[in-house]
């Protein structure tokens, strides 16, 4: 590394060089040569293909996930415009956590899949700010069965719900997916429109079957969606809605 002295100081390559500024100085430096095939096959960057290797693992693994509960995010828009990166990220870090297999060989399927339990689709928004009645998730890895259960509850305390909203719908979303096989099953469920200015008198239940196979994971998410009604009783989604992934299980090889 040099100072550059001259009247012109220059950033930018020229030949083998490179000038750049730092700290209100500037200085140039010998460009480096840094090849696919060095890339590719030098020992220096073993750690580089290692941390590629279980990136792409990590951004399949995100795709299939959002794959899975596509009709939610998509459909009724519960996800933010940050999504993809956000939980390609997440699954890295699950990736990271698979403490059998050597590193560049790591997977999801050998993480800590718990680790998505509690993943916001909308990261400005929680839906534990928006929703707090309370919902209990149970997951069946012998029979499939995915379960979500909420007790009766009053929405003008338990909901915090977007100005122009009049109702709101419970959604329920199921996946079963092969991480390794990248195979995926997915199912939904959804209660009818409930009115956000009156008492939920009987206990909200949404159960659904999703025949697991071995090497799959069970993933169950809850969904609170918006609307307004019109004078004519048709209806119209509002954007504030949110959902989170409640509930991850294994089943076993």
């Amino acid at each position: 590394m040099a100072t550059q002295a001259g009247p012109l100081p220059f950033t930018g390559s020229i030949g083998n060089v490179t000038g750049y500024k730092k700290n209100g100085k500037h200085f140039i430096k010998e460009k480096s040569v840094i090849t696919r095939d060095r890339v590719l096959h030098s020992a220096g960057f073993a750690r580089t293909r290692e941390n590629a290797k279980e990136w792409r693992r990590a951004v399949r693994a995100g795709m299939l996930v959002r794959h899975s509960f596509r009709r939610l995010l998509k459909g009724l828009q519960l996800a933010d415009n940050e999504l993809s990166g956000r939980l390609h990220g997440w699954m890295n870090k699950i990736v990271k956590s698979d403490l059998v297999s050597d590193r560049g060989e790591r997977t999801v399927s050998k993480g800590q899949l718990e680790l998505l339990e509690d993943f916001a689709f909308r990261s400005a928004t929680t839906f534990s700010s928006v929703f707090f009645a309370g919902p209990v998730s149970s997951i069946d890895t012998v029979t499939g069965t995915l379960k979500l259960e909420i007790r009766p509850f009053d929405p003008t305390r338990r909901i915090n719900a977007p100005e122009g909203a009049t109702h709101f719908k419970i959604v329920a979303a199921g996946a079963a997916i092969d991480f390794e096989k990248e195979r995926c099953q997915h199912n939904y469920q959804e209660t009818g429109y409930l009115s956000l200015a009156a008492m939920v008198q009987e206990p909200i239940c949404l159960e659904q079957t999703i025949t697991p196979l071995p090497g799959q994971s069970l993933l169950l998410a809850i969904g609170v969606v918006f609307y307004t009604q019109h004078g004519d009783g048709r209806f119209d989604r509002v954007d504030g809605g949110v959902m989170r992934i409640l509930q991850v299980f294994s089943v076993l090889k």
